[in-house]
C-alpha cells in the first residue's frame, strides 16, 4: 500500500505541474518543504483530514468557474457487484483491471493472470491485491450510501435484491480552485444492470455522493415510493448536511423532471427540462442543477449536480 500511496503523490505533483496555474506548484513545492518529516500513513492522513472542506464546502466550490479537475492516479477496476438478499451480505467479483506504475501501463484480466494468461511480476500482483481492495471498499461504501438515500427520499428504487449489477470504478480527480489553492479529490463509479445505469462522482474523504447521473430504458417507469419525489429536496438537504433546502422547491415542474412520466412523453413527445433546488449554507445560497431528458427509443435521463442544465 505504501509503495502505491507513493506513485500515487507522484502522479499527483507531476500533473499539477504541468496542468495547474504556477501558483498551485509553489504551494505543493511549499508543503513538501513544510513537512518533509511525515513518513508514516497515519500521520499523513491525520495531516490532510485537518485540512479537509465540508461536502456543503466542496459543493459551493463544484459551482465555483474558477474551479479546475484533473486525474490524479490512474487506475480502473470492472467486475459484478451482486445485491444482498435479506441476512446476506453483498458479494464482489473482479474483473479486469489497469493502472499505472511509474507511467507505464500494466493490464490484468484476473487478479495473477495477464491478457495472456500468464503470471505476472510479484511487485504487479500486489499492486493488483490494493487495488482491488481499495476499490471493493469503495464500492460496498457507495451501496451503503445508495441505499441511505432510497431511505431518504433522494434517489427512485432501482434494483432488487439478489441482482447482478455491473460496476465500473474509476480513479481519483483532483479538484483545485486555482483562485486560493484549495482543493478536494473524489472518484467515480459506474453501476449498471437492467433497466438502470447509474453514474456517480464520490467525495474522497467523506465518501458522500456529490452528483449522479441515471439512465433508464425505454417503458421503464421511475419508482419512488408511495410519496413520490416529494421527499427528494429534503434527503438531499440532511444527507448533504445543508442548513436548509428552499420552502417551494417541490413546484410541478420539479415533480414532472423528478418523475419523468410516460404520460408527459406520449402527450408531449420527447422532451427535456431543466431546473434548479436551491439550498442554504453557511449563509451561502446553493443552487443545484436538475434535468431530464425523455425519448421514445432510449428511454430517459436524469441530472443531478452534473452542470447539465
Amino acid at each position: 500500500m505504501r509503495k502505491y500511496l507513493s506513485v500515487l503523490a507522484a502522479l499527483v505533483l507531476v500533473a499539477a505541474a504541468v496542468f495547474l496555474p504556477a501558483q498551485l506548484s509553489q504551494w505543493t513545492d511549499q508543503q513538501l518543504m513544510d513537512e518533509p518529516h511525515i513518513t508514516q500513513h497515519e500521520e499523513r492522513d491525520s495531516f490532510a483530514e485537518s485540512l479537509q472542506l465540508t461536502v456543503g464546502e466542496k459543493l459551493l466550490l463544484l459551482r465555483s468557474e474558477s474551479l479546475a479537475s484533473m486525474e490524479a492516479g490512474w487506475s480502473t477496476v470492472w467486475g459484478l457487484l451482486t445485491l444482498p438478499k435479506s441476512g446476506e451480505a453483498a458479494s464482489i467479483e473482479h474483473g479486469r483491471a489497469e493502472f499505472q506504475q511509474e507511467f507505464a501501463e500494466v493490464h490484468a484480466s484476473d487478479i495473477y493472470l495477464d491478457d495472456n494468461g500468464d503470471m505476472i511480476a510479484e511487485e504487479e500482483s500486489q499492486m493488483l491485491d490494493e487495488l482491488f481492495e481499495m476499490s471493493d471498499q469503495r464500492l460496498l461504501s457507495v451501496w451503503s450510501e445508495l441505499r441511505a438515500l432510497q431511505s431518504l427520499g433522494g434517489l427512485p428504487l432501482l434494483w432488487e435484491p439478489g441482482s447482478q449489477v455491473e460496476y465500473a470504478y474509476a480513479g481519483d480527480i483532483l479538484y483545485v480552485d486555482s483562485s486560493t489553492s484549495v482543493s478536494f479529490q473524489a472518484y467515480t463509479i459506474h453501476l449498471a444492470c437492467d433497466p438502470y445505469t447509474l453514474n456517480l462522482t464520490v467525495d474522497k474523504q467523506s465518501g458522500r455522493i456529490l452528483r449522479f447521473g441515471l439512465e433508464w430504458s425505454a417503458g421503464t417507469r421511475l419508482n419512488w415510493g408511495l410519496r413520490g419525489a416529494g421527499g427528494f429536496g429534503p434527503a438531499w438537504r440532511d444527507y448533504w448536511r445543508m442548513d436548509s433546502v428552499n420552502s417551494s422547491w417541490y413546484t410541478p415542474y420539479v415533480q414532472e423532471i423528478l418523475e419523468s412520466s410516460e404520460e408527459s412523453l406520449w402527450k408531449n413527445g420527447e422532451y427535456n427540462a431543466n431546473g434548479q433546488v436551491v439550498f442554504s449554507y453557511d449563509g451561502q445560497s446553493l443552487s443545484v442543477n436538475l434535468a431530464n431528458l425523455v425519448t421514445y427509443k432510449r428511454g430517459g435521463f436524469l441530472f443531478w449536480n452534473t452542470g447539465i442544465a
